[in-house]
């Protein structure tokens, strides 16, 4: 009983946590090296069907879900990305897409004399750093049938209770360290400061000022600066929250928007700009 009660308190606090802010969550088919994310959805109706099921399931839980297909006409309608480079064409997708999770779906027929058989894989992985978060299997059983469609909903009804489980864990904990976003600072040529240029109110250098506002910014602290030359800055890592103190989005925009307000406090001249979760900031 005490077991039960543990649990369900357990879960329900997982739920309370979503509630506040629902992450958004992208399908991608699984794809071979020479394949693309259109060829296999157009190719084969199963493997839309099946992710039509669990993007519907998981809508029902409560996640948001972000349509692939969609976003990659739009890319191409804008003549954002090329077919040239089909793996570099959906990280960039699931990148501008500004996801939370990613999940690849992989769908399998396997045909033999004494039945047909479907397995599903599904892999969820942090957009943000591409970090492995859920892995769960399931096959439908052998049956005497040509339905593909009808045998991976079975494997999916199998699959998706404990998927469902593992992956609002796998957010809750996401939740509490925060979503990673990347910040990269350059100083044009026609600037008149370097990051080793003293500002005069904090009587340090610009690079330390600029770090001591990232410690205080970032979501609990947690930020790491992998190099400092004279006219660049990179943050390879940063976290910011999933939500704000109202349960509203938090996004890498809005951080973006606090460092440039910063920035101009100081008395510099900055430009910002976005591409996905990446940050970039131009002082001219």
């Amino acid at each position: 009983m005490r077991k039960l009660l543990f649990f369900t308190l357990y879960w329900a606090t997982i739920h309370a946590l979503c509630g506040q802010y629902k992450p958004l969550i992208m399908l991608v088919p699984y794809t071979q090296a020479e394949q693309s994310v259109q060829e296999v959805l157009d190719k084969d109706a199963y493997k839309r069907a099946a992710i039509a099921k669990i993007s519907t399931f998981l809508e029902i839980e409560g996640f948001q879900m972000v349509d692939f297909a969609a976003k990659q006409k739009i890319a191409q309608e804008n003549h954002a990305f090329t077919l040239e480079n089909q793996h570099n064409t959906k990280i960039e997708i699931i990148a501008q897409a500004s996801c939370d999770i990613y999940i690849v779906v992989d769908v399998s027929p396997q045909k033999a004399n004494d039945g047909t058989s479907v397995q599903v894989n599904l892999r969820a992985f942090e957009a943000n750093t591409g970090a492995s978060l859920v892995t769960k299997s399931a096959n439908s059983g052998k049956f005497y049938t040509e339905d593909i469609s009808r045998l991976s909903n079975k494997a999916i009804d199998l699959l998706m209770p404990d998927f469902r489980q593992e992956l609002l864990y796998q957010f809750e904990r996401m939740a509490n360290i925060g979503k990673s976003i990347s910040l990269e600072i350059s100083i044009s040529k026609e600037a008149n400061v370097l990051f080793s240029t003293e500002m005069p109110e904090q009587n340090m250098p610009l690079a330390d000022v600029i770090e001591a506002w990232l410690a205080s910014n970032s979501f609990k602290g947690n930020y790491h600066i992998s190099g400092v030359v004279a006219e660049k800055m990179i943050v390879d890592m940063l976290k910011i929250p999933f939500s704000d103190a109202a349960g509203k989005p938090y996004t890498s925009n809005h951080f973006a928007l606090s460092f440039y307000q910063f920035l101009k406090k100081l008395g510099l001249n900055p430009v910002k700009e976005l591409k996905g979760n990446a940050v970039f900031i131009t002082l001219k």
